[in-house]
């Protein structure tokens, strides 16, 4: 899985929608699309904004590790709800 299907992935567990990412990026809803499908790229700048909103650390994106965590912690949180 690349950056930019983690990031998505990771998006829309946290239930948060590419308007609010946008907004809190401080760029329209379709430039940030393009960010997350991978035509366009994302700054390290970028990078920490898009973990800070998401509520993870940036290391998420490139630890395969961290990542399959993160995904198995949400789903024992999912099924305990």
């Amino acid at each position: 899985m690349n950056l930019h299907e983690k990031i998505r992935e990771i998006r829309i567990i946290r239930n948060t929608s590419q308007a609010l990412m946008a907004e809190n990026m401080g760029c329209t809803t379709g430039a940030y699309s393009h960010k997350e499908t991978g035509k366009r790229n994302i700054s390290a700048d970028e990078l920490q904004k898009i973990a800070a909103v998401l509520k993870v650390e940036p290391a998420i994106f490139f630890d395969d590790n961290l990542y399959k965590l993160f995904k198995k912690e949400f789903s024992l949180e999912y099924e305990d709800s």
